[in-house]
Formats: structure tokens, C-alpha cells, sequence
């Protein structure tokens, strides 16, 4: 078989196109840092390195769950603070009044009334466009002015792990009208100091104390909750570096390694334009360069 100058020239092509693209492929590593650039790279590594990109979006929406949940819990924490603080001074009237002449009772009406209007509105708080009191009723205010509340039972859900669901409360009822409606035992309490009828106001303190009791059980509840959720926050922050790492090590290129190839392959690459520069006509070669 006779070897023509086409057949030899597309040979050297071949090999010369071979091997830019084995040098193409060392300088994208470098750059890039991978040796997986592409499924084509190393398939069963590539179909790997899916996997542990799947499972580490999933722990990161887990972590900015858990991150929202934390919040929340803070603020109902902060908010029931207050509303325990304003619990403790109503019940503090009711013990002052209990004693006092009806000439005091102006002030410690107006006071109450006061409490009673920011009991109304931390019952009502929100938290960005929604109210956490509520139950599922996020859009609606849970109490209305007369301490009707509007709300329902539901409570606010949040998956923190596979499979893992965590719920906090939400249902205002339970906080402001559990075993003591904290809105009529101010109600109560106005009426005995506009009335000045002693035993009224005598039997609202034991009613402050047993709201109170209820305030502080809602908020030991969610105190043991906010600890769970730093716990799955530190597991979860664990997973998350494991399967980065898992991931580096199978995408990730050497670098020293790399670099070494690359002079190796750039080498090879000078060596085959020499080589075919003897075997091809030099007018042809410049063309090829």
C-alpha cells in the first residue's frame, strides 16, 4: 500500500490534534482547580460528585430552616418576656389596690388600661408579614380588641432533618387564654378599680399568677426547643463539611500532579510539532500553525 502525502499529513493532524486536546484538558484542570470538569472526565466520579452536590443543597435549605426557626424562637422568647413583665406589674396593681383608698384608684386605672393595650399588641405580633400567634391563621390578627381570639391551634412547622420535623408553637390561645384568659382578668381588674370592689380586684392576683405560670411554661417549652435546634444546626454543620470534603477528594485536581502533567503533556505537544515539521513541507506546517 502505497503512503500518500494526504494520508501522512492527516495522520500527523490527528496526533497533533490529539495531543492540544490532551493539553487543552491540563490547562482547564489548572484553571479550574477539578479533574472532573465534565461526565466524560470520569463518569462514576462525576455521577458521585452529583450526589454529594444534591445532599449538601439539602442540608443547606436544613440549615437556613433551622437558622429561621432559631429566629423565631428568639422572638417569641423576647416577646413573651414582655409579656410576662407586663403580667407581674398588673398583678402588682392588683396586690397595691387591694389595700389602697379609692382616691388612688385614677392612676392604677389608667396604668391598667395601659398594660392591657400592650398585652393586646404583643398578642398580635409579627414577625415580617405574619403573625406568629396565630396558629395557621398567619395573615389574619389573632385577637381582637376585646380578646376574642381569631386564630386556630395550628403551629409553625419546620423540617430540620430528612424525615425530621420540628414544630413550634404558635397558638396564641394556649399563651393568653389557657387555664387563666389573661384579657378578662384585666378586664376584671378595671372593673373592680372603677367600682372599687376590693374582693374583684383581691381575686384577680391568684389569676395573674396562674397566667403567668402559663407564660413560663410556653417559654421553658420553646427554651428546650432552641436547644434541640442548636444541636441539629451542629450535626448538620458536621454533614456538610464531611461531604465537601467527600466531594474535593473526588473532584479535586492535584495540583502539584497537575502541573507536572501539564509540562509533561506541553513538552510532548513542542516534541510531535517537531516531529511533523520534518515530515510535512514547511509551507504546509506554517499553515498548520
Amino acid at each position: 500500500m502505497r503512503v500518500t502525502n494526504s494520508m501522512m499529513t492527516a495522520t500527523v493532524k490527528r496526533n497533533l490534534f490529539r495531543q492540544a486536546e490532551q493539553l487543552a484538558k491540563k490547562q482547564e484542570t489548572m484553571a479550574s482547580g477539578k479533574r472532573i470538569n465534565r461526565p466524560s472526565d470520569d463518569p462514576l466520579g462525576y455521577g458521585k460528585v452529583l450526589d454529594y452536590r444534591k445532599t449538601l443543597t439539602q442540608l443547606g435549605q436544613y440549615d437556613r430552616n433551622i437558622q429561621n426557626a432559631k429566629n423565631r424562637t428568639e422572638f417569641i422568647e423576647t416577646t413573651l418576656e414582655g409579656v410576662e413583665e407586663l403580667m407581674v406589674d398588673a398583678k402588682n396593681w392588683a396586690v397595691n389596690q387591694f389595700a389602697s383608698e379609692s382616691m388612688d384608684r385614677e392612676a392604677a386605672i389608667t396604668s391598667v388600661q395601659n398594660i392591657r393595650e400592650q398585652m393586646l399588641q404583643m398578642s398580635n405580633s409579627k414577625m415580617g408579614n405574619v403573625y406568629v400567634f396565630a396558629g395557621f391563621q398567619t395573615l389574619t390578627p389573632p385577637f381582637a380588641s376585646d380578646g376574642t381570639y381569631n386564630g386556630d391551634n395550628g403551629y409553625y412547622s419546620v423540617m430540620t432533618a430528612d424525615n425530621m420535623e420540628m414544630q413550634l408553637e404558635a397558638d396564641g390561645s394556649r399563651i393568653f387564654q389557657g387555664a387563666e384568659d389573661v384579657f378578662d382578668a384585666l378586664d376584671q381588674l378595671i372593673v373592680g378599680l372603677q367600682t372599687d370592689d376590693v374582693a374583684l380586684i383581691h381575686d384577680q392576683i391568684g389569676r395573674f399568677e396562674q397566667a403567668q405560670d402559663q407564660v413560663q411554661m410556653v417559654r421553658a417549652e420553646s427554651g428546650a426547643r432552641y436547644q434541640q435546634l442548636q444541636l441539629v444546626e451542629q450535626q448538620t454543620a458536621k454533614l456538610k463539611l464531611t461531604f465537601e470534603e467527600m466531594m474535593d477528594s473526588t473532584e479535586k485536581a492535584n495540583i502539584e500532579e497537575t502541573v507536572i502533567d501539564f509540562n509533561n503533556q506541553e513538552l510532548a505537544y513542542e516534541l510531535a510539532l517537531n516531529a511533523a515539521a520534518k515530515i510535512i513541507q514547511p509551507t504546509l506546517m506554517d499553515f498548520l500553525r
